[in-house]
């Protein structure tokens, strides 16, 4: 388990249409991360949220052991501010470690 800087983002607030991976980023499901630290495919578990978060995204700002949580609106996202959370990743995919 490691601390992190838990950020968010949303859809008019800071994210544009396709995750790194080309995916369309789900509320509460989508992250972005640094790939060197965390690669792209991998499951997060973070305190305070329910259920597998997957690394899907990247961003310019998003480095080291900083997370960026897609959220559903840019109200949530606001309101979320920055925080501190403890991350654990229970899952990489095959040949991104």
């Amino acid at each position: 388990m490691v601390l992190v800087l838990a950020t968010a983002y949303a859809p008019g607030c800071g994210a544009s249409g396709l995750t790194r991976t080309g995916t369309h980023p789900a509320a509460h499901h989508t992250i972005a991360v640094d790939p060197r630290v965390i690669p792209l495919g991998s499951i997060v578990l973070v305190d305070g949220f329910e259920g597998e978060l997957l690394a899907e995204d990247t961003g310019s700002a998003i480095l080291g052991h900083h997370l960026d949580l897609y959220m559903g609106t840019c109200g949530e996202a606001v309101r979320f501010g920055v925080q501190r959370r403890r991350a654990v990743v229970v899952h990489v995919p095959k040949g991104r470690r």
